[in-house]
């Protein structure tokens, strides 16, 4: 301590630990099986979506607020929590975390929800003759990255080629299997189609024979 003129002064220093750091952390995962808890930020609309915060500091009691993006808002004890998105886009979660002496804070990040894939197609005449030629007509929607037909019989597949025709070989039962792979949400469907080896008939006539005079 020192004196001047008109006052007194002094200083004083001491440590302050903070023993309260805050940080809000969450990650998405994918919980349906078969690829269940696997982290992700692209998910199909339907697919059960697991929130875990476990990653936010300090461990133990928190209180954990959730804008889901859509409209929807969670408070919880809680660290993580399942979620559905009943449409498609891109939302912004954020997460709101609140300790036992008040201090906040918060994260945000975007996931995208994608329409599911949807492949169909119909077959003109799913019963033909050997060398008949099969016609398809196919009704992908959605944004495909690439699409493959199967035709069950061995051959190579083909790819990327709307409303194909083809022909087989040989008389049997085959299936058709038709595959597309959207952004996010894949999507397969199988139609059978019957091919029968038709024999030729041999018809026996009896020809008359005039004797030329």
């Amino acid at each position: 301590m020192y004196s001047h003129q008109w006052f007194c002064r002094d200083t004083f220093q001491a440590p302050v630990n903070l023993l309260h750091p805050i940080d809000a952390q969450f990650a998405t995962l994918l919980h349906n099986p078969p690829d269940a808890d696997l982290a992700k930020d692209s998910f199909c609309l339907g697919d059960v979506i697991k929130f875990d915060a476990v990653l936010s500091v300090p461990q133990g009691y928190l209180n954990y607020f959730w804008d889901m993006g859509d409209g929807n808002t969670l408070n919880m004890t809680a660290n993580s929590h399942n979620y559905t998105y009943t449409k498609s886009g891109v939302f912004t979660i954020k997460l709101v975390v609140t300790d036992t002496l008040g201090c906040v804070d918060s994260i945000q990040r975007n996931i995208y929800v994608d329409e599911k894939g949807y492949a169909s197609f119909s077959i003109l005449d799913d019963t033909l003759c050997v060398g008949e030629p099969l016609f398809l007509r196919d009704s992908l929607v959605g944004l495909t990255d690439h699409f493959t037909w199967n035709f069950g019989d061995g051959s190579n597949p083909i790819y990327d080629i709307h409303n194909p025709v083809y022909t087989y070989a040989d008389g049997q039962t085959y299936t058709v299997t038709l595959t597309a792979e959207y952004r996010v949400c894949p999507d397969r469907v199988h139609r059978k189609m019957y091919m029968f080896m038709i024999t030729p008939r041999f018809i026996w006539a009896r020809i008359p024979v005039y004797a030329q005079v």
